[in-house]
């Protein structure tokens, strides 16, 4: 299996675990559910838990701090452990999931356009055509949805994903000097000195419905760790332009993520989008440019 097609795979699995971030992130912050936990409690303490886990792991396997790659530790860590969890958390208070799902669709193509700038990575024509069009794709979904009207919800959710996809494209330049799951495990220990009094200073006074625990539980060890084990590795040796474009199939997974655990309606239209869009990611793959890869 060639390292372009372990990518995939390695990528594919990320999404999976970021997909499902979305319907448990609205159900453990749902204004209208009784038991909810306050957002900026959730923010933190997810980030604490997976900040934990993080310093277990570099202990079994003592690795030095990136100190040459500092800064992108720093600009990864304002990305993805503070900044999207903080404007994802935002929206979901009264977004539904769905509708997170169709905003996020505009990751792929934030993630290359920092990927190009920062990175130095550059790519053919078609390949921007079909990122392109698969967000034309994204756009239309959501007009067909009826999301399209400009609400504060939606403002949170677009400023997290610009978030993401700074903190994803910094964190990919840290793991091309170390493993992965130590360049995330790195990130998420210089978080602790903010992550740990927030999450006591924030620790909720009103009763907590107890399977919401478990929903926390989730998004910090899943979301905020396991996931990006997964999704840095496919990134750094396939390639981030190319394997960012997988991202692409996020919304409908969480789409179908939400019907399971939410009971959001899914129609035939969501299935054809769905694999208009999947059809943009293989094109996306056969155009692409040659990339660095490990």
């Amino acid at each position: 299996m060639s390292n372009v097609t372990k990518g995939y795979v390695l990528g594919l699995i990320g999404v999976v675990i970021f997909a499902m971030t979305l319907p448990v992130t609205r159900w453990v912050v749902n204004v209208d559910l009784e038991g909810s936990m306050p957002p900026g409690f959730v923010i933190m303490c997810r980030a604490l838990i997976a900040g934990v886990c993080s310093v277990l792991y570099l202990a079994c396997r003592p690795v030095p701090f990136p100190k040459k790659q500092w800064l992108a530790v720093v600009i990864s860590m304002i990305g993805t452990v503070l900044g999207f969890p903080f404007f994802l958390t935002l929206g979901l208070q009264t977004a539904p999931s769905i509708q997170a799902a169709v905003v996020t669709g505009f990751l792929p193509i934030c993630t290359a356009m920092f990927a190009s700038l920062y990175l130095g990575h550059r790519q053919t024509r078609l390949f921007w055509f079909f990122a392109v069009l698969g967000l034309a794709l994204v756009m239309a979904f959501s007009v067909y949805k009826g999301v399209g009207i400009l609400q504060w919800s939606d403002i949170y959710l677009l400023v997290a994903v610009l978030f993401a996809a700074i903190g994803y494209t910094a964190g990919v330049r840290v793991s091309t000097v170390i493993p992965a799951s130590q360049a995330i495990s790195w990130v998420l220990v210089i978080s602790l000195p903010i992550t740990v009094p927030a999450t006591w200073w924030l620790w909720p006074e009103t009763p907590i419905r107890p399977e919401t625990w478990f929903g926390l539980a989730y998004l910090g060890l899943f979301s905020m760790w396991l996931g990006f084990f997964f999704w840095y590795r496919a990134l750094v040796i396939g390639g981030t332009m190319r394997i960012s474009q997988v991202q692409l199939l996020q919304p409908f997974i969480a789409l179908l993520l939400s019907t399971l655990l939410l009971g959001e309606q899914l129609d035939w239209v969501t299935i054809v989008f769905a694999l208009a869009l999947i059809a943009t990611v293989l094109g996306s793959k056969r155009v692409a440019a040659r990339e660095p890869s490990g």
